[in-house]
């Protein structure tokens, strides 16, 4: 609609860490802050991607 502007938010993060202990602290971190959207840590940068698309695809569906 002309004169509106999209509201823009983040839906889901995916957290790529290498180290266990990076890991753990990122956990630690999100555990005392949680976050309103959806999180996924993993070592692997192929299935964050692949899940931060999943997650798009089903909000896109939903809308939640």
């Amino acid at each position: 609609m002309p004169g509106k502007t999209a509201r823009r938010m983040i839906v889901a993060t995916a957290v790529v860490c290498h180290a266990n202990m990076i890991q753990m602290l990122v956990k630690i971190y999100f555990s005392y802050f949680p976050q309103m959207q959806r999180i996924r840590i993993t070592d692997n940068e192929a299935e964050a991607r692949t899940w931060v698309e999943e997650q798009l695809q089903e909000i896109a569906h939903t809308g939640s």
